[in-house]
């Protein structure tokens, strides 16, 4: 997902696809449940983690893997928990470890690939 250039981080055209098949993968490993009413909240909130300008600076400095994987990890946590007052249900699909883990790698991956 590539920053546009006008330099706001913003999700493009394919971003759609992109979480449809999140959201098809982690319903069918790991039954989460997860609704295409779901993906209206993931929208929001993988803006927001784009968007962090804290995760940005670490993920542009020269920082290790571990380190830019780890502040990835603590921005994705805190949208997700910032969440749980008016979306708990989703919360809950989310914070399942297994789903947690793939949601986590895959918009990691594609943070990652936004950079580059």
């Amino acid at each position: 997902m590539p920053v546009m250039g006008n330099g706001t981080h913003a999700i493009v055209e394919d971003e759609e696809a992109f979480l449809h098949e999140i959201i098809e993968t982690m319903n069918d490993a790991y039954g989460a449940e997860l609704t295409e009413e779901d993906t209206v909240d993931m929208t929001a909130m993988t803006a927001k983690i784009f968007a962090n300008e804290q995760m940005v600076t670490v993920m542009r400095a020269n920082n290790t893997p571990d380190d830019k994987r780890k502040k990835f990890d603590e921005v994705f946590d805190e949208v997700l928990l910032a969440h749980v007052t008016t979306k708990f249900n989703l919360y809950e699909k989310l914070s399942q470890p297994q789903v947690n883990r793939f949601l986590k790698q895959k918009w990691f991956e594609a943070y990652q690939q936004q950079l580059a």
